[in-house]
């Protein structure tokens, strides 16, 4: 018996994620699916980090939920870049007729972003 297994559903299908000596999740192929263990720097779940976020309540924290899992997913960061994901969440912002603090969200993820990025080849 297997000890350490996930499974993930996707379009339809159950993919079988199995954990590797290296701590990360794989499928049968080898493909990297996550991190065995991620440890996030900001322990509240909410758009920044420390002085420069929004608060534990704030409705707009929702918008910033697709860009930490940019910053915390090696698989997205393998095909992405981190301007694309800091594109992304200007991006959603705007959509959210949020404009403003989108802009002042990327340019936070700009300056400070880089050292939460892993991918080397693509933190740009």
């Amino acid at each position: 018996m297997i000890k350490d297994v996930r499974y993930l559903k996707f379009r339809g299908e159950v993919i079988d994620l199995y954990k590797d000596s290296s701590g990360f999740w794989i499928d049968k192929d080898g493909a990297i699916y996550a991190l065995a263990d991620v440890s996030p720097v900001d322990t509240i779940d909410r758009c920044g980090v420390g002085v420069f976020s929004l608060g534990k309540n704030s409705p707009l924290n929702r918008l910033c939920k697709k860009h930490d899992y940019m910053y915390q997913s090696p698989v997205y960061q393998y095909y992405y870049t981190r301007e694309e994901a800091d594109k992304a969440l200007m991006n959603d912002f705007r959509l959210a007729n949020r404009p403003l603090i989108g802009r002042i969200f990327y340019s936070l993820a700009r300056l400070f972003g880089a050292k939460y990025w892993e991918n080397k080849k693509t933190n740009n």
